[in-house]
C-alpha cells in the first residue's frame, strides 16, 4: 500500500492539466443570427418530442454551414407571453458558453418561426446515436463502437455537471453524432423551460419523455437533479446496448407509475456485458444517495474502454494467455493507481499516443515502487520509457528516483546481457510498444529476449 501511494503521489505531477473546457470565455448571451441565415428549407426536415426541424445555411465569420434550425412548438402561459423567450435566451445563453467536444454547439437564435426563438446549431448528417448505431448494426466492433459512444455520453454530462448544469432530459434523442463520430449531447435544459412556462407542451412532449424520467420526478414530482440525470444515463444505456426504449414493454404512464411503485427496473441485460449492466443497476438505483456521479461512471466507462483497445493489441485478438494476463494487469492497475489524472481525456487519443501514454505509466509505477535492484522486467521498462521518452509530463520525482533517457543506451545494453527474458514474456509488451512507435519492438526482443 506504501508503494501504491507514493506512485499516486508521484503522478500528481506527472500529467499537465487537462484543460478542462472554461463556460467563462464567451460574452454573455445568445446572438441573434437571424440575418446571418439563408436558404432555410421550405417544410420540417424532421420532428423532436416539442419541436420542428429545418435546415438553412448560416453564413458566419469562418464560412458558410449547413444549419438545423429547432423551432419550439410551444404556447406561453397568457401571463407569460413575454416571458417565456426572455427566459430560453438566458438559459441557452448557458449553453452557448459551453464548451467541449462531447457538447454540441450551439451558433445562437433565430427570430421569425415560432412564438420563441429557434436555436441554430450544426447539422449532424449522422443524426442521433439510436439512427448512427442501426446503421453500423453489421460493424464487427460494434460493441467497441457502443463503448466509444458510452464514453462520449457520459464524459459530456461529467463537463455539464462540473459546471453546475442540470441536463434534465437525457435520452437518445438528444444525443447527435458529430460528423466525426462523436457522441454530443444537446437540448439541456429545454424541458424544464417548456414544462415551466408553456401550456402546449408540458403533457405532450415533455411528458413524452417520462420513461427517462427518474421515479422522484415522476411519482413526487421533484425538480431535475445531477441524480435524476444520472437515472436518465442508465436508461439511455439500455437504449445503446439493448436497441429498446427503457420500459419499452409498458404502453402509457399509468403501466409505467405501476413499473415505478414496483421498483421494476427500465430494462434487462440481455447482451449487455456484465460491467455496462452493473453501472446501469447502479444509475438507476431508486435510493437517489446511492446513485453513483457522472465523474464516477466516466472513469469506469473510460478504463473499462482503454482496457479493451490496449487487450487487442497485446492479444491479437486471440485467446489470452499468462504473460499477456500479467501485463494487462499491471495496465489496469498503473491506469487506476492515476485515474485523477487525465483517465476520462485517456479514451480519446490515437492508437500510438494511447499506447505510449499506458507504456509510460507502467514503467513510472515501475519506477515509483522499485526497491533495491531492479528486476528484469523493471529494466525493460525503464527501457522503453528511455526509447519512447516522458513526452508532455511534467515531473517532480522523490529524492532518489531517476528516469532513464536515451543517452544511457549502453547501460541498458549491459542490462540486456545480464538480465534477460524468454520471448514469450517479452512478446506482449513488445506489442505494445509497437503500437507506440514502429520498430521498437524488434530492438526490444533484441535487447532483452534469450534466443531458443
Amino acid at each position: 500500500m506504501a508503494s501504491l501511494s507514493r506512485f499516486k503521489a508521484v503522478l500528481q505531477r506527472l500529467f499537465s492539466s487537462s484543460g478542462s473546457p472554461s463556460t467563462n470565455d464567451e460574452p454573455r448571451g445568445t446572438p441573434d443570427i437571424t440575418r446571418e441565415i439563408r436558404r432555410i428549407s421550405l417544410r420540417p426536415v424532421g420532428f423532436g418530442g416539442y419541436s420542428d426541424i429545418y435546415t438553412g445555411i448560416w453564413r458566419s465569420a469562418t464560412g458558410e454551414i449547413k444549419v438545423a434550425i429547432k423551432v419550439i412548438r410551444a404556447v406561453p402561459m397568457n401571463a407569460e407571453s413575454n416571458k417565456m423567450p426572455r427566459v430560453l435566451r438566458r438559459e441557452m445563453s448557458v449553453w452557448k458558453r459551453l464548451r467541449h467536444r462531447n457538447i454540441h454547439i450551439l451558433c445562437g437564435l433565430y427570430e421569425g418561426i415560432g412564438p420563441v426563438p429557434a436555436l441554430v446549431s450544426p447539422w449532424c448528417e449522422n443524426a442521433d446515436i439510436k439512427s448512427y448505431l442501426e446503421r453500423h448494426g453489421d460493424n464487427p466492433n460494434i460493441e467497441l463502437l457502443k463503448l466509444r459512444l458510452s464514453c462520449d455520453i457520459i464524459c459530456g454530462l461529467k463537463f455539464l455537471h462540473g459546471n453546475s448544469v442540470v441536463h434534465g432530459d437525457i435520452k437518445g434523442q438528444n444525443v447527435l453524432i458529430s460528423d466525426a463520430g462523436v457522441a454530443t449531447l444537446c437540448d439541456f435544459g429545454l424541458s424544464r423551460i417548456l414544462a415551466e412556462h408553456s401550456q402546449s407542451v408540458t403533457y405532450t412532449g415533455v411528458r413524452g419523455t417520462s420513461r427517462w424520467m427518474a421515479p422522484e420526478i415522476f411519482l413526487d414530482g421533484e425538480r431535475h437533479s445531477y441524480e435524476s440525470d444520472m437515472w436518465a444515463c442508465g436508461c439511455l444505456f439500455i437504449e445503446v446496448w439493448n436497441n429498446v426504449l427503457p420500459y419499452h414493454t409498458k404502453i402509457n404512464d399509468f403501466q409505467l407509475s405501476l413499473a415505478f411503485e414496483a421498483k421494476e427496473l427500465p430494462g434487462s441485460q440481455l447482451d449487455m456485458p456484465d460491467s455496462i449492466w452493473a453501472w446501469v443497476q447502479d444509475c438507476c438505483s431508486f435510493d437517489v444517495t446511492q446513485r453513483p456521479t457522472a465523474s464516477q461512471i466516466a472513469t469506469r466507462f473510460c478504463l473499462q474502454l482503454v482496457l479493451q483497445r490496449v487487450s487487442r493489441w497485446v492479444t491479437l485478438s486471440r485467446p489470452i494467455d499468462a504473460p499477456e494476463r500479467n501485463l494487462l494487469k499491471g495496465v489496469e492497475a498503473s491506469i487506476q493507481a492515476s485515474a485523477s489524472q487525465g483517465l476520462t481525456e485517456l479514451y480519446i487519443l490515437a492508437d500510438s499516443e494511447l499506447a505510449s501514454d499506458v507504456v509510460r505509466r507502467l514503467s513510472l509505477m515501475s519506477i515509483a515502487n522499485l526497491q533495491g535492484s531492479p528486476s528484469a522486467q523493471d529494466q525493460v521498462l525503464q527501457w522503453c520509457l528511455a526509447n519512447l521518452g516522458v513526452g508532455n509530463l511534467h515531473l517532480d520525482l522523490p529524492a532518489g528516483v531517476h528516469i532513464p533517457t536515451a543517452d544511457n543506451y549502453r547501460y541498458w545494453s549491459t542490462f540486456g546481457a545480464a538480465h534477460s527474458s524468454e520471448p514469450v514474456e517479452c512478446r506482449p509488451l513488445a506489442r505494445l510498444v509497437e503500437q507506440a512507435r514502429p520498430g521498437l519492438a524488434k530492438h526490444l526482443m533484441t535487447q532483452f529476449a534469450t534466443r531458443t
